[in-house]
C-alpha cells in the first residue's frame, strides 16, 4: 500500500476517486469516463469544497460500517414538504439512520446530521433558507463549514417555551480549540480538525478505503 506521501496531490479542479479522476468541467459539472457517470457539483466551487466533503464522508463511513446509520455525500437528495410546499434538498453531507425510507436516490425521512460547506455562491442560502428548512424538519445537528477560514460552526436543535424547534450555536471550532471537535449526536464517530481540512488526504482515503 502506498503511503500518504506517495499519493500525488490532485491537480487544480480534479477530484480523486477509487476508480480514477473526475475532471471538473465548467459550471461545476464533472464526469468520469471509466464508468460513464456524470455528477453535478456546486457551480463555481473550489476543489477544497469537495475535499472537505470527501474527508468527512470517507472517515465517518468506516466508523459506521457496523451501524444502521450511514453517511452520504452530496450525491443524494431529500424530498420534504415544508410549509405545504415540496422541497428538494441536496446537502453536502448527511448521517441518516432510516436509510430505507427512499425512492431511487431520494430520501423522504430526515437525517440526524447535516453538514454544509460554504462556497461564495451558497453561503447566504446555507445560512438562511436552507438552515431554516433544516430547523423546520427538526434535524438534530447542523454543521456549517468554512474551508477558507478553517472554521466549523456546530448547531444543535432544541425547543423554546412554545415547543418550536430552534438551532443554538453549540460551539465554533477553529485551530485554537480544534481538539474540541465532535459529532455531538454520534459520539462514537469522530473526525479530527486536521483530517477535515487536509486537502491531500481526500484522495488517499477514497483510494484505500472506498465505500
Amino acid at each position: 500500500m502506498l503511503s500518504i506521501n506517495q499519493i500525488p496531490r490532485c491537480k487544480q479542479r480534479d477530484i480523486c476517486t477509487p476508480r480514477g479522476t473526475l475532471l471538473a468541467g465548467i459550471n461545476g459539472k464533472v464526469g468520469i469516463d471509466l464508468n460513464h457517470i456524470q455528477l453535478t457539483g456546486t457551480a463555481g466551487a473550489y476543489i477544497e469544497h469537495s475535499d472537505v466533503i470527501m474527508n468527512f464522508t470517507a472517515t465517518v463511513y468506516r466508523q459506521l460500517k457496523t451501524s444502521t446509520c450511514k453517511v452520504y455525500p452530496n450525491n443524494v437528495q431529500y424530498k420534504w414538504v415544508v410549509d405545504g410546499h415540496e422541497k428538494i434538498i441536496i446537502p453536502d453531507a448527511t448521517i441518516n439512520c432510516r436509510v430505507h425510507a427512499k425512492r431511487g436516490n431520494s430520501f423522504f425521512d430526515i437525517p440526524r446530521f447535516v453538514m454544509e460547506v460554504l462556497s461564495e455562491s451558497s453561503k447566504k442560502y446555507d445560512r438562511g433558507e436552507k438552515m431554516e428548512i433544516y430547523r423546520k424538519m427538526e434535524i438534530d445537528e447542523y454543521w456549517i463549514v468554512d474551508w477558507e477560514k478553517r472554521e466549523i460552526e456546530i448547531y444543535n436543535l432544541d425547543y423554546d417555551e412554545n415547543q418550536e424547534p430552534q438551532y443554538h450555536l453549540f460551539k465554533t471550532i477553529t485551530r485554537k480549540n480544534k481538539d474540541e471537535l465532535e459529532i455531538v449526536h454520534f459520539p462514537h464517530s469522530n473526525i479530527s480538525f486536521d483530517e477535515m481540512f487536509d486537502f491531500k488526504i481526500a484522495c488517499y482515503l477514497l483510494v484505500h478505503f472506498p465505500h
